[in-house]
Protein backbone atom coordinates (compact mmCIF):
# COMPACT_ATOMS: atom_id res chain seq x y z
CA UNK A 1 0.00 0.00 0.00
CA UNK A 2 1.30 3.41 -0.96
CA UNK A 3 1.27 6.10 1.72
CA UNK A 4 0.37 9.53 0.50
CA UNK A 5 2.42 12.46 1.77
CA UNK A 6 -0.64 13.76 3.66
CA UNK A 7 -1.23 10.42 5.41
CA UNK A 8 2.43 10.22 6.38
CA UNK A 9 2.36 13.76 7.76
CA UNK A 10 -0.69 12.95 9.90
CA UNK A 11 1.31 10.17 11.55
CA UNK A 12 3.93 12.64 12.76
CA UNK A 13 2.95 15.38 15.21
CA UNK A 14 5.30 18.02 16.59
CA UNK A 15 4.27 18.99 20.10
CA UNK A 16 5.29 22.28 21.64
CA UNK A 17 5.85 22.66 25.38
CA UNK A 18 2.58 22.30 27.33
CA UNK A 19 0.83 20.47 24.48
CA UNK A 20 -0.36 16.87 24.42
CA UNK A 21 -2.07 14.31 22.20
CA UNK A 22 -4.06 11.13 22.82
CA UNK A 23 -2.67 8.19 20.81
CA UNK A 24 -4.76 5.06 20.23
CA UNK A 25 -2.96 1.72 19.92
CA UNK A 26 -5.29 -0.32 17.71
CA UNK A 27 -3.63 -3.60 18.76
CA UNK A 28 -4.54 -3.17 22.44
CA UNK A 29 -7.35 -0.60 22.11
CA UNK A 30 -5.54 1.49 24.74
CA UNK A 31 -5.24 5.26 24.48
CA UNK A 32 -2.15 6.88 25.97
CA UNK A 33 -1.03 10.47 26.40
CA UNK A 34 2.12 11.94 24.87
CA UNK A 35 3.27 15.32 26.24
CA UNK A 36 5.52 17.85 24.51
CA UNK A 37 7.92 19.16 23.73
CA UNK A 38 8.60 16.25 21.40
CA UNK A 39 7.87 14.77 18.00
CA UNK A 40 5.29 11.97 18.12
CA UNK A 41 5.71 9.44 15.33
CA UNK A 42 2.85 6.95 15.21
CA UNK A 43 3.63 3.36 14.32
CA UNK A 44 1.46 1.46 11.84
CA UNK A 45 -0.97 0.37 14.57
CA UNK A 46 -1.20 3.80 16.25
CA UNK A 47 -3.11 6.95 15.44
CA UNK A 48 -3.69 10.32 17.06
CA UNK A 49 -7.33 10.46 18.19
CA UNK A 50 -7.28 13.83 19.98
CA UNK A 51 -5.07 16.88 19.90
CA UNK A 52 -2.69 18.54 19.86
CA UNK A 53 -4.28 20.21 22.88
CA UNK A 54 -2.86 22.79 25.28
CA UNK A 55 -2.33 21.68 28.88
CA UNK A 56 -4.81 23.08 31.40
CA UNK A 57 -3.30 25.98 33.35
CA UNK A 58 -5.08 27.07 36.53
CA UNK A 59 -4.43 30.67 37.51
CA UNK A 60 -3.73 31.64 41.15
CA UNK A 61 -6.96 32.02 43.11
CA UNK A 62 -8.90 29.83 40.66
CA UNK A 63 -9.61 26.12 40.39
CA UNK A 64 -10.58 23.50 37.85
CA UNK A 65 -13.13 20.72 38.37
CA UNK A 66 -12.31 17.42 36.64
CA UNK A 67 -14.86 14.60 36.34
CA UNK A 68 -13.65 10.99 36.15
CA UNK A 69 -10.14 11.88 37.36
CA UNK A 70 -7.24 9.47 37.00
CA UNK A 71 -6.26 7.20 39.88
CA UNK A 72 -2.99 8.21 41.54
CA UNK A 73 -0.46 6.15 43.47
CA UNK A 74 -0.25 7.05 47.17
CA UNK A 75 3.55 6.67 47.25
CA UNK A 76 4.50 9.27 44.65
CA UNK A 77 1.27 10.72 43.20
CA UNK A 78 1.96 9.17 39.78
CA UNK A 79 -0.86 8.07 37.51
CA UNK A 80 -2.01 4.43 37.80
CA UNK A 81 -1.88 2.71 34.39
CA UNK A 82 -2.86 -0.76 33.20
CA UNK A 83 -0.57 -3.26 31.45
CA UNK A 84 -1.05 -1.39 28.14
CA UNK A 85 -0.21 2.06 29.56
CA UNK A 86 -3.77 3.40 29.66
CA UNK A 87 -4.56 5.59 32.68
CA UNK A 88 -7.10 4.16 35.12
CA UNK A 89 -10.00 6.47 36.01
CA UNK A 90 -12.13 6.98 39.10
CA UNK A 91 -15.48 6.95 37.27
CA UNK A 92 -18.25 8.96 38.91
CA UNK A 93 -15.83 11.02 41.02
CA UNK A 94 -14.78 14.65 40.72
CA UNK A 95 -11.51 16.30 41.67
CA UNK A 96 -10.68 19.94 42.32
CA UNK A 97 -7.32 21.04 40.92
CA UNK A 98 -5.75 24.34 41.94
CA UNK A 99 -2.86 26.51 40.80
CA UNK A 100 -0.60 24.74 43.32
CA UNK A 101 -0.16 21.98 40.72
CA UNK A 102 1.72 22.39 37.50
CA UNK A 103 -0.23 22.63 34.23
CA UNK A 104 -1.91 19.28 33.60
CA UNK A 105 -3.22 17.15 30.75
CA UNK A 106 -6.67 15.63 30.53
CA UNK A 107 -6.31 11.87 30.20
CA UNK A 108 -8.74 9.95 27.97
CA UNK A 109 -12.09 9.88 29.79
CA UNK A 110 -11.38 12.85 32.06
CA UNK A 111 -13.64 15.83 31.55
CA UNK A 112 -13.08 19.47 32.51
CA UNK A 113 -16.30 20.84 34.01
CA UNK A 114 -17.12 24.51 33.40
CA UNK A 115 -17.49 26.31 36.74
CA UNK A 116 -19.72 29.35 36.92
CA UNK A 117 -18.60 32.37 38.91
CA UNK A 118 -20.69 33.16 41.96
CA UNK A 119 -22.05 36.64 42.33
Amino acid sequence: RQWSRTAAMERVVDLEPLQYVHVLDTNTNATTVRVGPCRVTCLGHERVVDGPTKCVVVQPGQYALVENPVQRRKEDGGVVVDEHGQAQLRHGHAEVRTSEREPFVLYPGERLVPVRAQG
